[in-house]
């Protein structure tokens, strides 16, 4: 979390020639001008309902991304008259931006270290999200995005201790209504942050995690979960239901329901998929969570149980979900179930890919963790792994690389192509050199350097440096303009 506020701090810095601002776009000309009007009309007192200065008039509220009933921005204004009058500057509704980063650090800490069972992971997890391509690219731009997607870890974070409490208690006692009451609390925030689109993605994620929790649980327990789970839902659509409903009136008359399936089924062409191991080759880098996670997260399927099944399964989804038209996922998906059909955009599915990736490269520190006492787990012959991984690594992006010189300009700009040719020169192919020269003498002479033994040992603090560098690199790329 810290290290968020150090990466974003050229937004609050008091020397200007210091200063930077975040990009502008649909932040500057559409949700900062919503905010302000936000905060104007709680500060008087009452709800911003309706914008009289929207054409002839307009219904603000059923609007979704106006972000009228999010407790965050109650919070925003509270802060604003607090500290400005009442006034929400630029900078102050940056620093919104940014706390949500911070949540969502904060959040993913508390849900992968409680998974993990290690301090180390959960840190780890931690800054691989709150720093994620995904939540540091286009989402700063459209913050809607940004606000429901870090309530993700914070949702399953209460799903888990929800149905721990409920497991550990014989008799129902106040803790067990606390958790059920801040479970629907976080089921109602992804659609008031603003997003319905990332609300149907975090769902997707939840309602499986909850069967996988119903799925390890007693059998004798399995139906109290299920209404447990099913009641905390129901709360949270009830807490949702005054920003649902006027937004499903208004549904009707929104010129974007009746676009063609040609104009929804856009999304990520098969190229994009190189940004899951080398970032910025377009703009954005939504696929990319690091190198160091995406290893990781490869070494986790040595070891498959359902919860490597979970996170996989998830991760392939959103994925071919993401490809949209490229693969038979969407269409089925678009025709048989309307509610998909209501989003455009569906590379927006990175979040299922990146949080997925996240969770396994976690789940392979925990047992690494485990490997320090048992001397086996994933810790048994990693250098050979690694070195295979590595070397696998580098040939991927070297066909990458020659693949996509041959697209035409259009789909894949020459900076692109630059960017990865070049990548093969650098720090990057000589890491992955290095990791098939160990990987050789390894498996030759038994060999291998003192590093990837402390790794093998639960030296995790190398790790978290290298997803930590690589991450704030993106970020800071993909984030900031010049004042």
């Amino acid at each position: 979390m810290v290290l968020i506020v150090l990466l974003y701090w050229p937004l609050f810095t008091a020397r200007l020639g210091d200063q930077r601002s975040l990009s502008s776009g649909d932040l500057t000309s559409l949700f900062y001008p919503a905010a302000v009007y936000d905060v104007q009309q709680l500060r008087q007192g009452q709800l911003a309902l309706w914008h009289p200065d929207v054409l002839g008039g307009h219904p603000y509220l059923a609007q979704l991304q106006t972000q009228v009933l999010y407790p965050v921005r109650w919070l925003t204004v509270l802060l604003a008259i607090v500290m400005s009058d009442g006034e929400l500057s630029y900078t102050g509704f940056a620093a919104e931006t940014v706390a949500h980063l911070v949540l969502a650090g904060w959040g993913a800490y508390l849900f992968f270290r409680r998974i993990s069972r290690s301090y180390m992971a959960g840190l780890f997890g931690s800054i691989a999200w709150g720093l994620s391509g995904y939540l540091t690219g286009y989402p700063i731009q459209h913050t809607p995005i940004l606000y429901s997607a870090v309530w993700l870890p914070w949702l399953l974070w209460s799903l888990h201790h929800s149905s721990h409490s409920l497991l550990s208690l014989s008799k129902d006692d106040g803790g067990g209504c606390r958790w059920l009451f801040l479970t629907a609390l976080f089921w109602a925030m992804p659609l008031l942050a603003g997003m319905p689109q990332n609300a149907l993605y975090i769902a997707l994620v939840a309602v499986p995690f909850v069967l996988w929790q119903i799925g390890q649980a007693p059998r004798e327990a399995r139906a109290t979960l299920i209404k447990r789970n099913l009641l905390a839902l129901l709360l949270g659509l009830g807490l949702m239901a005054a920003q649902l409903l006027p937004a499903i009136e208004i549904m009707a008359y929104a010129e974007r329901t009746d676009w063609a399936f040609a104009q929804k089924a856009t999304g990520f062409e098969v190229q994009d998929l190189v940004g899951l191991i080398y970032p910025r080759l377009t703009t954005w880098s939504p696929l990319y969570v690091g190198m160091s996670t995406l290893l990781l997260a490869v070494l986790s399927l040595r070891r498959t149980n359902r919860q490597v099944v979970l996170w996989l399964a998830i991760a392939a989804f959103g994925l071919a979900l993401s490809l949209a038209a490229q693969t038979a996922l969407f269409p089925w998906l678009y025709r048989a179930l309307p509610i998909f059909a209501l989003f455009r955009n569906q590379e927006r599915g990175a979040l299922l890919v990146s949080f997925s990736l996240i969770a396994l490269a976690v789940h392979s520190l925990s047992l690494l963790s485990l490997s320090k006492d048992d001397g086996g787990g994933l810790g048994k012959g990693l250098p050979l792994r690694i070195g295979n991984l590595l070397g696998a690594w580098w040939f991927l992006m070297l066909t990458a690389a020659i693949w996509i010189s041959f697209q035409p300009p259009r789909a894949a700009p020459a900076t692109s192509c630059s960017a990865l040719q070049g990548a093969l020169g650098t720090r990057h192919g000589i890491v992955c050199v290095v990791g098939v020269a160990v990987r050789c003498a390894h498996q030759k002479m038994g060999w291998c350097p003192a590093g990837w033994v402390d790794c093998a040992r639960c030296r995790h603090n190398s790790l978290a440096n290298r997803v930590c560098r690589s991450l704030c690199t993106a970020a800071a790329r993909q984030s900031f303009c010049a004042p």
